[in-house]
């Protein structure tokens, strides 16, 4: 069941939409707002060692600043189970990343190396409870050591617990898969899925369309599918 919940999450965020949303609505960064957007690019995970922990179940991100050519990388885990050493896993994560992109540069020494900002897309049953940084998780150690310690903090977008900000808007597709998750009634998940196709319909995406359809037909086996739009294929 877990597997099916992160892979339901990773064929959604898969998406540019879907990202643009969580970006604009869900993550609760002040500097969030600094970035471009309609620079926003998939980039493909490097392949790492299968004795350790694979990037593999990770999306990877890349978008730009307003008005910048720096570049800010979003390494997104879908996560169905709460786990205390998340912090250490994405540390691991982040290290392999880094160490990819010190490969690829190996012509540009002396470059600054872009920020990673590590997101959980959590749709577990129980409110996320996992320290939200490593600094966290080490043993307690005196004062002046404490400055060897990392300090990783992640950032948890929790589809089932989490208020859904006012600021998201109606069109916003993440605020409506939190809608989705707590749907309790017929009613409300009619009413869910009468929006979602309003939605899908205005942004005219046949990909974005059959990654909801996916979805739709993984999370809720005995509805029919999403109708298709005139001229996308099932």
């Amino acid at each position: 069941m877990d597997e099916r919940r992160e892979s339901e999450y990773r064929l959604l965020f898969s998406q540019p939409r879907m990202v643009r949303d969580l970006l604009r609505g869900f993550l609760h960064e002040e500097w969030i707002g600094w970035l471009d957007p309609g620079t926003l690019e998939q980039r493909v995970i490097p392949a790492v060692e299968a004795r350790l922990d694979p990037l593999g179940g990770s999306l990877l991100w890349r978008l730009r600043w307003h008005g910048g050519s720096a570049a800010l990388y979003l390494l997104l885990r879908p996560l169905a189970a709460d786990d205390r050493y998340t912090a250490v896993r994405l540390w691991a994560d982040r290290g392999m990343l880094y160490q990819e992109l010190l490969r690829r540069r190996e012509t540009h020494r002396g470059r600054p190396l872009p920020m990673v900002l590590s997101v959980v897309l959590y749709g577990g049953g129980s409110p996320w409870s996992a320290p939200r940084d490593a600094f966290e998780l080490f043993q307690p150690i005196p004062g002046p050591l404490q400055r060897h310690l990392p300090r990783l903090p992640y950032v948890v977008f929790d589809a089932i617990h989490d208020e859904v900000p006012a600021a998201a808007g109606k069109d916003n597709l993440v605020a409506l898969l939190c809608a989705l998750e707590r749907s309790r009634s017929p009613q409300a998940l009619g009413s869910s899925l009468n929006r979602l196709n309003v939605l899908l319909d205005s942004a005219a995406d046949e990909a974005l369309h059959r990654a909801w359809n996916g979805f739709i037909s993984s999370r809720f086996p005995n509805l029919a599918e999403l109708p298709a739009r005139p001229g996308f294929p099932r």
